[in-house]
């Protein structure tokens, strides 16, 4: 098989049509909101000849994950196939430079690529999802993990097929993951990975490659998610099954 890169390129704010302004942060899976919008303004509704200037690349593993940005700084999700180990890497967004990485063994085979999540970042914590469905939370500035949760030994998860697709949902005070297994979905305490709460899982959904939403629907602040055998909404203040 051939031995497939992808590669993280960066182009230059000559894409703006007026002066420079602050880029917005995209934390997340689909952002800030969670929404897919981003607030910036000035864009330019047209492009160079031969395209915006690239100020710096970097070679990842083959998959489909985005990267998530925070206060000058790139997190994303890759893989060393030679070492076979699983990585969380951190680049200054101005030159590409890293600055550090989290490693660990972890033998993925590609099953049709091999990342496919996107971190969460608050500037303090990166929270990421690893493909076997071990959960990482680091410290935004050295890389450092402060705590973990092994989805399938802790909580009798079973890892989907391909294996894990599923991007965390970070909330100002709190990291939100579907589960499967003995929990539909748990809130975790950012900083120590306490639980806040837990929704029972009676019937034992399954995990599967969906991501937790927020939303408000009836005036009531839900997460929202899709299980293998379908979606459901839980109450954001104490994770009730609605």
């Amino acid at each position: 098989m051939r031995h497939l890169q992808r590669w993280i390129s960066i182009f230059s704010g000559c894409t703006l049509l007026a002066a420079p302004v602050a880029a917005d942060d995209w934390p997340q899976f689909r952002g800030a909101g969670r929404d897919n919008i981003s607030k910036e303004t000035g864009l330019s509704r047209t492009w160079p000849v031969g395209g915006p200037k690239v100020l710096w690349t970097t070679e990842a593993c083959q998959g489909y994950a985005g990267a998530a940005i925070h206060s000058g700084r790139v997190y994303l999700n890759d893989y060393d196939r030679k070492a076979n180990e699983w990585l969380v890497r951190c680049l200054n967004l101005e030159d590409g430079q890293e600055q550090w990485r989290f490693k660990e063994k972890r033998r993925i085979r590609p099953n049709h690529g091999i990342t496919r999540t996107v971190p969460a970042v608050d500037g303090k914590y990166v929270f990421s999802l690893d493909p076997k469905c071990v959960f990482h939370c680091l410290d935004a500035a050295t890389g450092r993990e402060l705590w973990r949760k092994n989805l399938v030994q802790d909580y009798k998860a079973e890892i989907p097929e391909w294996y894990n697709g599923q991007c965390p949902l970070i909330e100002p005070d709190r990291v939100i993951l579907g589960i499967g297994g003995e929990a539909l979905m748990i809130a975790f305490d950012k900083a120590t990975g306490r639980e806040i709460w837990r929704t029972p899982n009676p019937e034992k959904w399954p995990l599967s490659h969906s991501s937790v939403m927020p939303a408000e629907l009836c005036g009531v602040k839900q997460y929202l998610w899709c299980t293998l055998f379908g979606p459901l909404g839980v109450r954001a203040s104490d994770g009730r099954l609605l």
